[in-house]
């Protein structure tokens, strides 16, 4: 679809893979799917019939922290024997492998949802708002928090955008510069 159509659609579409490991019994207590990678693509769907148009990939990762603390496990070491990027997004919000009462003030739970990167092509840029909401609506509904770090989603330049329908993320710090929990929801 040519990028002056863009802005005709009738939905964007995304298409959400979620990674199960099932491990053999003698695995490590922390391959338990604690912290679980979501990932897929998004597409603008238009027309009738449907034409989509793939216009980029979502990358999500999710903290199973109310049920690691009902197991007495902390989210934080989990995450820290997954990958560097998940023990950064789960330090810079659990303290004591509880979401802190400082950044998350009444969390309804101990889950988190990061929205690691939305990778929009550069003519559909202007719906990264649209996707990272949807997704924060859906998914991270039931969370105690939303968070997303600086590398994955560029704000500023959506916000930047002439299309008045289009709002600026709202954010919270955490205790990592690096991360900032959403506040649109």
């Amino acid at each position: 679809m040519p990028a002056r159509d863009a802005d005709h659609f009738d939905e964007l579409r995304i298409s959400l893979e979620h990674l199960i490991v099932v491990q053999n019994d003698d695995a490590d207590q922390y391959d338990d799917n604690y912290v679980q990678h979501i990932s897929g693509p998004v597409y603008l769907v238009h027309g009738e019939p449907e034409q989509e148009t793939k216009i980029g990939e979502v990358e999500l990762i999710y903290f199973a922290g109310s049920r690691a603390v009902e197991n007495g496990l902390d989210i934080v070491d989990m995450s820290d024997s997954v990958g560097q990027e998940e023990y950064e997004y789960a330090k810079a919000v659990y303290t004591g492998g509880v979401l802190d009462r400082e950044i998350v003030e009444e969390p309804m739970s101990n889950d988190l949802l990061a929205i690691h990167a939305v990778s929009l092509s550069t003519e559909y840029r202007r719906y990264v708002s649209r996707v990272v909401e949807k997704i924060g609506e859906t998914i991270g509904y039931h969370c105690g928090a939303v968070v997303m770090g600086s590398d994955g989603v560029e704000p500023d330049a959506v916000a930047e955008t002439e299309l008045g329908y289009l709002q600026p993320f709202q954010l919270a710090p955490t205790k990592s510069p690096a991360v900032n929990i959403l506040a649109f929801y």
